[in-house]
């Protein structure tokens, strides 16, 4: 069975729409900052590394009554804490060989406002969808 992890991580960044409308480096390096002293937090405890491709799932938790931004929104976040799993040496990189896949989940409720991230070993037989429409292209020639 595939290998896989789940982390609740502390923090939530701005959202897209926030961040199109201008959020200035100051601020950007304040975000990074502060995704970067959660994860130290949430990893503390020493994680083995993953050295294979895995695929990423990322669930925002809001406190309760709290209206949840779309899914997209959270992108800032993910791809922060993305480069943070390889800063902290979880993830050997974060290009396309490794990450094979992200999806954001729709947000939970939860007392504690933050990001759970399920990081899962991918499975070296997997068929993308790219793979199918290759496929597809091929056969019809």
């Amino acid at each position: 069975m595939p290998r896989s992890e789940i982390v609740f991580i502390e923090w939530v960044g701005p959202t897209l729409n926030r961040v199109l409308h201008g959020l200035c480096q100051y601020k950007r390096e304040e975000m990074k900052e502060a995704a970067f002293e959660a994860c130290c937090q949430t990893f503390r405890v020493r994680m083995e590394p993953f050295t294979g491709p895995v695929d990423l799932v990322f669930t925002a938790q809001i406190p309760e009554g709290e209206d949840p931004y779309d899914c997209t929104n959270y992108g800032i976040t993910n791809k922060v804490i993305e480069d943070i799993l390889v800063r902290f040496d979880i993830l050997p990189d974060d290009g396309p060989e490794v990450v094979l896949s992200t999806r954001t989940d729709c947000p939970v409720y939860g007392e504690t406002p933050g990001m759970w991230l399920q990081i899962l070993e991918a499975d070296a037989d997997r068929v993308t969808a790219v793979d199918l429409y290759r496929s597809l292209l091929a056969a019809a020639s």
